[in-house]
This record gives structure tokens, C-alpha cells and sequence, in this order.
């Protein structure tokens, strides 16, 4: 759809002359112009509204996964020689159980995990859990979280680029159906090769 109206630009523009002396033509020449590169713009809006922020979820999970599973492993150790049933349950996890949890999810398990091991820090150094690997986790979290806002704002703002540029091919789409192509039915007996010309480059080649 696209290539057609860049085509019927095209014609119009190479014909601007025989335009000039139809104020109407002028007018809606311009306004479909204007329409072409708003198509364009949003276009690119649509392509660029959520690239990349999928990718750089994916690696946040990835790092977040990688620094909860040994915490996690080494906490049900300890939950396990302390007979800690509830500490054993929250703790055995597996790395793919983990890659399956929805985001939120994650979120929440990752963040209950390390809630208990700051409850239980001080007893936690000799099973190779530390304060700094807990504020690390943390920070993990928190970096995850934020990826994941941001996609989800990113698809939101797709979704709306999308919507717009349904408006704008159908508004386009009306100008020339409803406007342009009655009055360049002008040109049929005057100029034939233009008309012809016009109404060559209004066909939408099926690319499919």
C-alpha cells in the first residue's frame, strides 16, 4: 500500500504544473504528501517502540537467575542441616523452574528468597552467603524489574504507533478515493496520458 502511494507521489509531483492551475488539486496534493511522510515517521516509530528492550529483559533475567540459584542452593543447605522444613521449600529451586516463572513471578520468588537470607545474614557466612551477594541480589531484582517495565512500556507504545498508522492508511486511503481520483477524472479528456499515468500508479501490487 505503501509503494503505491509513494508511486502516486511520485506522479504528482513530476506533474505539478498541470496541477497548478487547480487550487482544489494544489490543496489535496499537499495534504496527501504530508500524509506519505507522517506514514513513514510513525512507521519508524512502530519498528523502533520496543527493539532491543526484549533482548535486555532476557539478559536481566539471565543475571538475575545466575546469582539467585547459588544463594538459593547453598540456603536450602543450611535450611536442610537446620531441619528448617519452610526454609527447605522456599530455597529448592532449579535453574529451569526458574527460566518457566512468568516475570512476576520471578520477581516475587527472588525477592522472598532474599528477604530470608537478610532475616537469616548472620548465620548465613558459612554457607558462602554474604551481605554483599544479598545486596547483590537485590540490585539483580531491581535491575530486572526495570527491563521489564520497560518493555512492557515499549510494546504499549508499539501497540498505539500501530493504531495511529491504521488511521493514517485509511485517511490517506480516503483522500485519494474520495477526493483525488474523482478530480483527476478532469485530466481524462485533456491530458490522457497524465490520467492514465495516475491511474496506472494507483493499482496495490500484491507482493505476497
Amino acid at each position: 500500500k505503501l509503494s503505491m502511494f509513494d508511486a502516486v507521489a511520485a506522479v504528482l509531483k513530476e506533474n505539478a504544473a498541470k496541477l497548478s492551475g487547480t487550487p482544489i488539486l494544489e490543496t489535496l496534493k499537499t495534504e496527501f504528501l504530508a500524509k506519505v511522510e507522517n506514514i513513514r515517521a510513525t512507521d519508524q516509530l512502530v519498528k523502533s517502540a520496543s527493539a532491543g528492550k526484549t533482548s535486555a529483559k532476557d539478559e536481566a533475567k539471565e543475571d538475575l537467575i545466575e546469582i539467585l540459584l547459588p544463594l538459593a542452593n547453598s540456603f536450602y543447605v543450611f535450611a536442610k542441616r537446620n531441619k528448617n522444613e519452610e526454609l527447605k521449600a522456599l530455597s529448592n529451586v532449579t535453574k529451569s523452574v526458574l527460566n518457566k516463572l512468568r516475570e512476576n513471578d520471578l520477581v516475587i520468588k527472588a525477592a522472598t528468597i532474599k528477604d530470608a537470607l537478610t532475616a537469616n545474614k548472620a548465620v548465613l557466612a558459612d554457607f558462602m552467603i554474604t551481605e554483599a551477594k544479598i545486596t547483590e541480589l537485590a540490585n539483580m531484582i531491581t535491575s530486572f524489574q526495570t527491563a521489564t517495565e520497560t518493555k512492557d512500556s515499549g510494546f504499549a507504545n508499539r501497540v498505539a504507533a500501530r493504531e495511529s498508522l491504521d488511521t493514517l492508511f485509511d485517511e490517506t486511503d480516503d483522500l485519494l478515493t474520495d477526493e483525488i481520483d474523482g478530480l483527476i477524472e478532469v485530466f481524462k479528456g485533456s491530458n490522457v496520458d497524465f490520467y492514465n499515468t495516475y491511474f496506472s500508479a494507483r493499482v496495490t501490487k500484491d507482493l505476497g
